[in-house]
């Protein structure tokens, strides 16, 4: 029998060649793409689940605020964590901080091979007990413990040593000392919000700095603190704790106004968007979406199939009848169609193998997502696609089966059956909701573009165009004014400047007391920028009152700052020109306002825009901060002045990898979570449009086949080419036309609301909808157009005689 029924669905699969090929390519379409997403949300929620104590690590955050103003920090100071472990050590098993020295580069050498590094980290021995991060080589007992020792990412380990095994080799760090390479880590095939190429034990920085200045400074914050909760204690009674630590150890002047909060290792790449972060995290509302999306694209492929073998099986209604009517039972029926469903949903599911293991890179290189078969989760892929297949079909396949075969013999052989999904109002229905959420993609694709090209191209408040910038090290911090002065020999360089973050995209926060404040300890907390001369004049940034920085801005006792509009406004002065000669306290000494400038987002336009204190880098302990040079080149010879720029560097640092960016490609860098959204909203619709068409070009052929004797009896009493395809197709563009309506009232709130979420955003424009009006109606044209037109050429006489 199982034979008989594998026959007769291989005929049928070949006698309805479109209904069959468009039905599996849908099918398999559908599932690998809604598989490829499932997989990407699976990496989402992935992170730091690879550490057997990862339920109780938690990292120690800091929250600043007064009157609405204030930092909310990834960091604390490096005391924090030793103190915590000794002032609760029944509440705390292990810490272990981690420490970069707050640098963007560290110089890196072995041999002749040199590179600067963004992921050099020095922290506790205690790494290994607090983390399972697994080793090729070494012992996570042993690795740590020596000082001026290093463990080498696998990445790190072949940039520098090739296939050599580096275990016991030496590379020198920022050309002061050398580290021994004690281990090696293994390949990184797990998720985690911590990325690193060298870590080294903070025992090393004895031969860097002077241990007090770090061990003893409750002012600075450069650490990140985790530490692993005891079993029986909970996060909330430890917060209670670390918030009478800050009581008994933190500075008067700022005390008062710190919360210390436990964020779960766990939470912190989809839920953590604080100040100095370790690297760029995630956001778990893109997951969200990305789980929206999928299960629109398994709506629309199940709509599809579903539409597909409704009308499939209405062609077939007669050879049921009789199959009925020489006795073959439901149940017998059923099992006839459950074979054919098999039989297609099979070669679906081994199409959608085949589209997701091709698809894994391109879509992992647009999401920026590392997806391969190393790293995704197989046991997930292959039950999604098989279950997905399988349960689609059954659904699709057996639901006209069991309405065919519940049916009287004499009603299927009159044609009088499947009034509910035969119809056209079922087969409406089904394509409306399908060009509903194809739509609905459509729209969300356009404004994520939209608002990612707002972002990137918004106005500043400060110029970001022809910004070359410089990681500065401590040694060229230290050279700046002969580093400068050299760079302004050459006519293609305007100016050049020294600051503390990247301007656009960070900043610092830092406690002052304006004088007229009657209470010593009634500090405020403001962003902060240290900066150095001539930061005005290379970013364009307008001034309001007073002056800009000058090479000697110090007068009497009084150090120079200049504010923004913003600042003024917080502390109620009249105008900007009121402020100048204000006097504003802080650890440095007395500053004083000597300039007003214009609000500029000093951060990104994720954030509204905050009081700012630009501080002149005129003390040692200021110049310490200042990270990065920028040098404000001409257009149009930018290869000349990138020349020259390198040139200089090479006199001042003949040993250390040039380095540089671009300001505004760093900038744009910021918006890859709105990128990434767009590219996959408008991967995805693409895929929908696929499917949609896939669907409207199987239905277009059971249309067409329907009426075909209609359409002879036509053009026999004189109707033309065009009418025919005129009312062959008008049922489809209404259908359309309905969706439209739909889905544009539910986009535009939905998507409004989403844009509203950012300070700063684009607005939703009639052309948005425009626009997926035509792309909706010529896809449908370009698709129904074969089978109408053919159907439309085609001579009565033919068609009659079918």
């Amino acid at each position: 029998m199982l034979k008989n029924y594998l026959k007769i669905a291989f005929r049928n699969i070949y006698k309805y060649k479109v209904y069959s090929i468009v039905n599996i390519l849908g099918l398999s379409v559908g599932i690998a793409f809604f598989t490829l997403l499932l997989l990407i949300i699976r990496h989402e929620i992935s992170y730091d689940v690879i550490h057997s104590k990862s339920s109780r690590i938690f990292r120690a955050t800091k929250y600043i605020e007064k009157e609405g103003v204030g930092e909310r920090s990834a960091t604390l100071p490096f005391p924090f964590g030793t103190t915590l472990a000794r002032e609760y050590p029944f509440y705390v098993e292990e810490v272990v901080r981690v420490f970069n020295f707050q640098i963007p580069y560290h110089s890196v050498q072995h041999g002749k091979k040199q590179f600067n590094e963004d992921k050099f980290y020095f922290v506790d021995e205690s790494f290994f007990d607090v983390f399972d991060y697994p080793l090729a080589e070494g012992s996570p007992d042993s690795v740590l413990i020596q000082p001026l020792s290093v463990i080498l990412s696998d990445e790190a380990a072949k940039r520098y040593f090739g296939e050599e095994n580096p275990v016991g080799k030496r590379i020198r760090y920022e050309e002061r000392i050398y580290l021994t390479v004690t281990g090696v880590f293994a390949p990184r095939d797990y998720a985690s919000h911590f990325e690193f190429d060298f870590i080294s034990p903070l025992s090393s920085l004895s031969e860097l700095v002077d241990e007090d200045i770090v061990e003893d400074n409750w002012n600075w914050d450069p650490c990140w603190t985790y530490m692993v909760l005891a079993e029986d204690k909970s996060p909330e009674d430890l917060e209670y704790m670390m918030n009478e630590m800050v009581d008994k150890f933190f500075p008067p002047s700022f005390k008062e106004y710190v919360d210390i909060y436990l964020q779960p290792l766990k939470e912190i790449h989809l839920y953590s968007d604080l100040d100095n972060e370790l690297n760029v995290n995630g956001d778990v509302s893109y997951v969200y979406i990305f789980a929206i999306i999928a299960l629109l694209i398994l709506i629309i492929a199940t709509i599809n199939f579903t539409n597909l073998s409704s009308a499939k099986s209405a062609l077939r209604a007669r050879e049921i009848g009789i199959r009925q009517a020489i006795g073959a039972t439901r149940l017998e029926i059923l099992q006839q169609f459950f074979v054919e469903f098999l039989f297609i949903s099979i070669i679906a599911v081994v199409l959608a193998f085949v589209i997701v293991e091709t698809s894994l890179p391109q879509l992992g290189r647009l999401t920026g997502t590392p997806l391969d078969f190393t790293r995704i989760n197989k046991t997930l892929m292959i039950s999604t696609v098989l279950g997905s297949g399988f349960i689609i079909g059954a659904l699709s396949s057996l639901v006209p089966a069991y309405y065919l075969s519940r049916y009287h013999p004499a009603e299927v052989l009159m044609g009088s059956i499947l009034p509910g999904i035969k119809s056209k109002r079922f087969r409406g229905i089904l394509v409306v909701i399908q060009f509903v959420i194809t739509v609905f993609l459509l729209v969300t694709t356009l404004v994520s573009f939209k608002q990612f090209l707002f972002l990137r191209s918004a106005s500043l408040g400060f110029n970001k165009e022809n910004i070359v910038i410089l990681p500065a090290n401590n040694n060229i911090k230290f050279q700046y004014d002969s580093l400068k002065e050299m760079l302004l020999e050459s006519p293609h360089i305007i100016s050049v400047t020294a600051m503390e973050e990247v301007l656009g995209s960070g900043h610092r926060t830092n406690e002052y007391l304006p004088e007229e404040c009657d209470c010593e300890d009634d500090w405020m907390f403001f962003s902060s920028l240290i900066v150095r001369q001539d930061f005005l004049e290379t970013f364009e940034i307008k001034l309001l009152a007073g002056r800009s920085f000058s090479v000697d801005t110090r007068n009497d006792d009084y150090y120079a700052v200049i504010v923004n509009r913003k600042l003024v406004e917080f502390m109620g002065w009249e105008s900007p020109e009121d402020a100048i000669g204000k006097v504003l306290h802080s650890r440095s000494g007395n500053e004083r306002v000597i300039g007003v400038v214009e609000d500029f987002n000093f951060e990104s336009l994720h954030n509204e825009v905050a009081p700012l204190v630009l501080d002149l880098a005129s003390s040692k302990f200021k110049i310490f901060f200042t990270k990065y040079i920028a040098v404000k080149v001409e257009e149009s010879s930018q290869k000349e002045a990138l020349a020259h720029i390198n040139y200089v560097w090479r006199q001042h640092l003949p040993k250390r990898s040039f380095e540089y960016f671009f300001l505004d490609n760093k900038l744009g860098k910021m918006y890859t979570k709105e990128l990434t959204m767009g590219r996959i909203t408008a991967y995805f619709a693409i895929v929908a449009i696929i499917i949609a068409c896939l669907g409207l070009f199987g239905l277009s052929s059971f249309v067409v086949n329907m009426r075909r004797k209609e359409i002879a009896i036509r053009k026999a009493i004189g109707t033309t080419n065009w009418d025919i395809i005129i009312l062959l197709s008008k049922e489809f563009f209404l259908l359309v036309t309905l969706a439209l309506f739909i889905s544009w009232p539910i986009s535009y709130f939905v998507l409004q609301s989403w844009l509203e979420s950012f300070p700063f955003h684009t607005s939703l424009d009639f052309e948005v909808y425009l626009v997926t009006g035509l792309i909706a109606f010529l896809t449908t044209a370009t698709t129904i157009s074969f089978h109408t037109i053919k159907a439309a050429r085609k001579e009565p006489t033919k068609a009659l005689q079918l």
